[in-house]
């Protein structure tokens, strides 16, 4: 019989980016790729408009470039309640749910 393993804490996982990323007017842009598939890489390099572009606002890019692989979750939350104050208040659940967010949608992994 397997034996379960223990839950893990999101506090303690390490956000890394997957795809690129552009800064216009101090907010990000990620650049998500049309096809992800590796054999359909042929038609997205030829493609007029080969990404999706998805405009984070300035929470969500302060978080994204802070997703360095370096600092865990916990380390980058305290850093944007220290930058943005009361405006991001509940920090924690606010954080939980975009870190689920970019999860589901292939856009962070975690480490």
């Amino acid at each position: 019989m397997a034996r379960k393993s223990e839950p893990v804490n999101l506090l303690d996982l390490t956000p890394v980016r997957i795809f690129e990323h552009r800064i216009e007017d101090d907010k990000v842009i990620v650049l998500i790729p049309k096809y992800r598939s590796r054999w359909m890489g042929w038609l997205q390099r030829r493609l007029k408009r080969p990404f999706y572009l998805l405009h984070l606002d300035e929470i969500g890019s302060a978080f994204w470039l802070a997703c360095d692989g370096q600092s865990n979750i916990s380390a980058i939350g305290a850093r944007l309640k220290e930058r943005f104050g009361d405006d991001i208040e509940p920090v924690w659940d606010r954080l939980a749910l975009f870190v689920r967010h970019m999860r589901k949608g292939k856009l962070i992994d975690l480490l």
